[in-house]
């Protein structure tokens, strides 16, 4: 699906298709929960990801909230595992959980 340079917001009509691309570049999506469980989706082009998805827990360890690391990164690995183009925010949520269970 190619969707750069859209005034794109909403990825809900996505859910439960079977997609192995993504280039929503320059758009205003914030919220990808459309894509949970798309085991098909190898690669979002053009998007942080990381930026929208680990936000949260990224603040979590800056303030050393160990509490909300421990809740936040177990979610997000649980909701992202299946979907290949998430592999590197879910190895960044378990580095995260890792370095607050030492």
């Amino acid at each position: 699906m190619q969707a750069n340079d859209t005034p794109l917001t909403d990825l809900s009509p996505l859910k439960g298709m079977s997609l192995a691309t993504i280039c929503i570049g320059r758009t205003k999506v914030r919220d990808l929960s459309p894509l949970k469980g798309m085991k098909s989706l190898t690669r979002i082009f053009e998007f942080d990801i990381a930026a929208v998805l680990l936000a949260d827990l990224r603040r979590a360890v800056e303030v050393k909230d160990n509490a909300a690391v421990k809740t936040l990164a177990p979610q997000l690995i649980v909701d992202w595992q299946d979907v290949p183009a998430m592999a590197d925010v879910v190895k960044q949520a378990k580095e995260m959980l890792g370095a607050v269970e030492k």
